[in-house]
């Protein structure tokens, strides 16, 4: 294969030396036994570890709550896995995940890691990151009382109009947490977003960016036949661009212009990034600073803000669950060392938590995607966790739907892709119905539709007596 572009990260990764810092967190939820991997290396959007021991976790998990020490500092939050590979030790796994600071005080003690800086004892002025929309840097926002903030590699301006309050920048990072989780994107573009700044289209096309991957090789006599616009087959044959690449690109033509219209590149380059022969990134990383940006942020209503308050409060609580479980595992059993803790919990398959542990509380649209027809009726819900599609449905029934959440089991038999959603009818018989609850293999991602007819309703069930039961015994 020829020498194609030069692909960069977004964000500029640290490296740290063995033994610098350390992540802890509960795999397959808080009452598991707590896993420690050493730090290989961090980013202001992420950071990379190492487990010696085989432990089975996937892209795609979420490892919540953790936590990463550095030089007595502790920075709380939860991990997303993107990727895992062989460590460079040539022991172990190294897994590499995009890193949700629980607050803004946990925000700014995580740039103190990526500088490297020492912990003075105090916790720092509240801090947020926002992605540049014209280089997709990242902007810290460390001062609230100013209104002003320039964007450090292209010094693009960001006006807020009017200093944010500590308690503005708070409510600005609860809801961008929610979004980023939902979305599976990094922290400072869902705070773009949020601020009106950057679309997730935009996000995409640089998330979704990567160099040309090897073709797979067909088997003898066989020959594969795939369909693309035949545009791209000079970049393909330069090696450039794979066949599935074009494939999944479509028309060259609308590609090009799609770049042209969402990034205001010269067509021209947008062509050669269709074919892979530059990096969109590292277009925009070219681009001086044009006229400053007006952001607009929209305060929830204190009725929402409550809701959030009690969420975070939520999201505390397992923290502090958690602490207390390393304690105890620290302090009464001291000979337990990393690799016996490791064993044991890694391989069981994971519940289902409670809707009221999740990000629910915040906006449905922050943390589930909800279709409905003309008449308002539900047509779908599609979200990351089970229990988020089950809040997100009884929410968007509004006051007058009278549907409670309950909780999220397991179906009878065990089932890895689907689950049984609880739920309460206030207004209707029996009082306590079930949702099916599935698992696109695909995706990953958690679905409620009518499975016989998508146009149709979602169907609910009289749920079993042993699950009425339960629920009313914790009333």
């Amino acid at each position: 294969m020829s020498q194609g572009a030069t692909w960069t990260r977004r964000d500029p990764r640290t490296e740290l030396p063995p033994g610098t810092a350390s992540v802890e967190f509960a795999w397959q939820g808080p009452d598991a036994t707590p896993l420690r991997g050493d730090v290989v290396s961090v980013s202001a959007t992420g950071v990379a570890f190492a487990l010696e021991d085989d432990v089975v976790i996937e892209a795609g998990a979420m490892l919540t709550p953790a936590i990463v020490r550095f030089h007595g500092s502790v920075v709380r939050g939860d991990l997303s896995v993107r990727f895992t590979r062989p460590a460079a030790s040539g022991r172990g796994i190294e897994f590499g995940c995009l890193f949700y600071p629980a607050s803004l005080v946990d925000s700014a003690r995580w740039m103190l890691v990526v500088e490297q800086s020492p912990d003075s004892g105090r916790d720092p002025s509240p801090q947020l990151l926002l992605r540049c929309s014209n280089c997709h840097s990242t902007v810290w926002i460390c001062d609230a009382e100013r209104p002003k903030h320039a964007c450090p590699e292209c010094r693009q301006e960001y006006d807020f109009e009017k200093p944010m309050s500590a308690s503005g920048l708070e409510d600005l990072h609860l809801r961008a947490r929610g979004m980023a989780l939902e979305l599976e994107i990094d922290l400072p573009s869902a705070v773009s977003m949020l601020l009106g700044t950057l679309t997730l289209a935009e996000v995409r096309d640089i998330l979704d960016e990567a160099p040309p991957a090897e073709p797979l090789a067909a088997a003898p006599g066989e020959r594969r036949q795939r369909h693309y616009d035949r545009a791209f087959q000079p970049a393909i044959d330069a090696g450039t661009l794979t066949e599935v690449q074009a494939s999944q690109r479509g028309s060259r033509e609308s590609y090009a212009m799609r770049l042209v219209a969402r990034h205001r590149i010269r067509l021209d380059a947008a062509y050669d990034v269709a074919d892979g022969r530059k990096s969109l990134l590292s277009l925009l990383r070219r681009r001086g600073a044009s006229q400053p940006i007006v952001t607009h942020y929209r305060r929830p209503s204190n009725r929402a803000r409550l809701l959030i308050a009690v969420a975070f409060a939520g999201v505390a609580l397992l923290a502090g669950v958690f602490l207390v479980r390393l304690f105890d595992e620290e302090v009464n059993h001291p000979a337990l060392g990393p690799q016996s803790q490791q064993g044991g919990s890694a391989l069981r398959p994971a519940t289902a938590p409670s809707p009221s542990t999740k990000i629910s509380a915040l906006p449905v649209d922050a943390y589930a995607r909800v279709q409905q027809n003309e008449h308002g009726e539900v047509l779908s819900v599609e979200a990351t966790d089970p229990g988020n599609v089950l809040v997100a449905f009884c929410k968007s029934q509004g006051p007058a739907g009278g549907l409670d959440p309950v909780d999220v089991v397991p179906t009878d038999p065990p089932s890895d892709q689907a689950r049984l959603g609880v739920l309460r009818n206030l207004a209707g018989e029996p009082d306590y119905q079930v949702v099916v609850i599935r698992r696109d293999p695909q995706t990953r991602r958690w679905f409620l539709r009518n499975a016989g007819d998508p146009e149709a309703g979602i169907s609910m069930f009289p749920a079993p007596e042993r699950l009425v039961q339960t629920a009313r015994d914790r009333l």
